[in-house]
């Protein structure tokens, strides 16, 4: 076991590595790559990285009270040509709970897991990074093909 010092020792080094690692990738503009994250321009919407002790996941998450159906139902309605971009091993679920805080919320996801790996195993980080980069690409790409059709849907 880990202490808390040495937790966030890891954590920093984890992803001080994984950004180095990002730093190589460019956008369109020549410039470093930022990652979309919570900037999707959807309130409610993020993309995410997931860190569990055995497990990685790439997400697309709808956590907006209001219109987290709609947002799905419209997302879900250009499921193939999503798919074509993230291809079919995502997993699609309307009903996703989730506990924060204690309390139990039910959100929207797209996502993908990569199991039986762990931050806290030096060896595991190349493979976690290769699938947070991989994945998280096809993710934005697929989320900017349908985000004009979503911003306006959810007028």
């Amino acid at each position: 076991m880990y202490s808390k010092e040495e937790t966030q020792r890891l954590k920093k080094e984890f992803w001080d590595l994984f950004s180095s690692k990002t730093g190589k990738i460019k956008e369109e503009s020549g410039s470093k790559k930022r990652w979309m994250l919570g900037k999707t321009g959807i309130k409610g919407v993020s993309l995410k990285f997931v860190v569990d002790k055995k497990f990685v996941e790439v997400a697309l998450e709808v956590s907006n009270k209001q219109k987290r159906g709609l947002i799905f139902q419209i997302i879900t309605s250009y499921k193939a040509v999503v798919s074509q971009i993230i291809g079919d091993e995502f997993i699609w679920d309307n009903n996703y709970r989730v506990l924060v805080d204690g309390g139990e919320f039910t959100i929207s996801r797209i996502y993908i897991k990569l199991e039986d790996v762990s931050y806290f195993n030096k060896s595991d980080w190349n493979d976690i990074h290769s699938f947070f980069i991989t994945n998280m690409l096809k993710l934005e790409e697929a989320y900017k093909e349908v985000y004009d059709i979503l911003k306006e849907g959810i007028k």
